[in-house]
């Protein structure tokens, strides 16, 4: 079976770019998350304090595996320098969630009719669209929505579509099924 889904390269996805602790990030702005995390490759190991008993389970259900937390340096757009307590993540398909506590923390509103986030009632910053996004970047989107499963896929950067070939059980076409539906109703939004 192989899906098909077309991209528009107008499509505004809710992430935003940034440092975290000096390193260049492209953070998903997640209202469905209530805790911010970090991958580990931007966190000094020795800063990451352990913690107990924290299972964190992602959207599609699968656990993320959390090995503590850390004081982490955020700097996002040209007014919003901040340090936060996120937790860190270690295999972890995104590079950074901007979640609930931070979104909450500092008065964020998120603008889908703008396509972009305001910090503190003062600085919009606008979401990426896919024409902006370099090549390997929207590769990655396709892996980050159905997080982490494994797939094999062909970008036409021509037609802005991609196709998911055969090899997933029957469990997972399904839900790639079901994902693939909502993206196109979304896009067409768009």
């Amino acid at each position: 079976m192989l899906f098909s889904c077309e991209l528009n390269p107008k499509f505004c996805v809710a992430k935003i770019r940034g440092l975290v602790n000096e390193k260049s990030v492209l953070m998903l702005v997640d209202t469905g998350s209530t805790v911010s995390i970090v991958n580990d490759c931007f966190v000094n190991r020795r800063d990451v304090s352990e913690v107990n008993n924290v299972c964190i389970t992602s959207a599609s259900g699968d656990k993320i595996e959390i090995i503590g937390k850390a004081n982490v340096e955020f700097k996002i757009g040209n007014k919003c320098n901040f340090v936060y307590s996120v937790y860190v993540a270690s295999n972890f398909s995104y590079q950074c969630i901007i979640g609930l506590d931070i979104l909450c923390d500092f008065s964020c509103n998120v603008d889908l009719g703008n396509n972009c986030i305001v910090f503190n009632n003062e600085e919009s910053i606008n979401f990426e669209c896919l024409e902006d996004m370099q090549f390997s970047e929207r590769d990655n989107l396709q892996y980050d929505s159905m997080n982490g499963i494994d797939i094999e896929e062909s970008i036409n950067d021509n037609t802005n579509t991609f196709n998911i070939d055969e090899g997933l059980d029957n469990s997972d076409q399904e839900k790639l099924e079901i994902l693939l539906q909502k993206v196109q109703v979304y896009i067409r939004i768009f």
